[in-house]
């Protein structure tokens, strides 16, 4: 089952509002911050830092962020923590399935088959 351009836009309305909101404006324009709304809606693969960060390994984290990611770093960990769903992130089992599921759009087409 799929979901319908309709729904697919409501989900992204939704992140988008918190995302332009609460998302560190200098990281929003880089390509982490592309990934990370990737991550998130799609479950698409992340670059390392990302990975690490969704997996709650701070301290590999802040040895693989470039001087950005790095000046944020407490910023995007609040983000995570506050703005996301909770299944995305906390540990690699969690990151792994997050992506295997298409992230918040597999999640409600799982949630419509049911």
């Amino acid at each position: 089952m799929t979901i319908s351009s309709k729904e697919k836009s409501m989900l992204e309305a939704m992140f988008e509002e918190d995302y332009e909101a609460h998302f560190p404006p200098a990281v929003k324009m880089t390509p982490t911050g592309s990934q990370f709304r990737k991550y998130v809606l799609d479950g698409e693969p992340i670059g390392g830092f990302l990975t690490t960060l969704f997996e709650n390994n701070l301290a590999e984290a802040a040895v693989r962020a470039d001087p950005t990611n790095l000046e944020y770093l407490g910023e995007l960990g609040k983000f995570i923590f506050h703005k996301t769903p909770g299944a995305c992130w906390g540990c690699k089992q969690k990151v792994k399935a997050w992506q295997e599921r298409g992230g918040f759009v597999g999640l409600v087409k799982a949630y419509k088959e049911f």
